[in-house]
């Protein structure tokens, strides 16, 4: 299984686009977005052990005084078998690589300040 996680204007991130597979080691200074990352694939697929998701004003791109007035998150999977792919009938798509057809599920979270 692959993911793309995609964030743009969310926290001390004006956009970001990385693909994550198996075991990933997110490494860096402090304030450098590892746990911007961790968090925004958390709340775009509520994994937040039902806690109640509110975004706040430091959840949004803040740059020379200027707050953004939204941000967005999208996590895209990529991958699946048909097995896989059968649970997710209502959400999920195809796309085309390479001459082959595979699924695709594109899970997006925008919120505005």
């Amino acid at each position: 299984m692959v993911l793309r996680a995609i964030l743009s204007r969310c926290q001390n991130l004006v956009f970001l686009s990385r693909s994550l597979k198996d075991l990933n080691v997110l490494i860096g200074e402090n304030d450098s977005g590892k746990t911007t990352i961790i968090d925004a694939i958390r709340y775009t697929l509520n994994t937040l052990s039902g806690e109640w998701i509110h975004f706040d004003e430091s959840d949004f791109h803040s740059e020379g005084g200027n707050k953004a007035q939204d941000l967005k998150i999208e996590c895209i999977f990529r991958g699946f078998s048909n097995q896989e792919a059968s649970h997710f009938l209502e959400w999920i798509g195809t796309e085309e690589i390479d001459g082959k057809h595979s699924f695709v599920l594109k899970v997006r979270l925008t919120a505005a300040n």
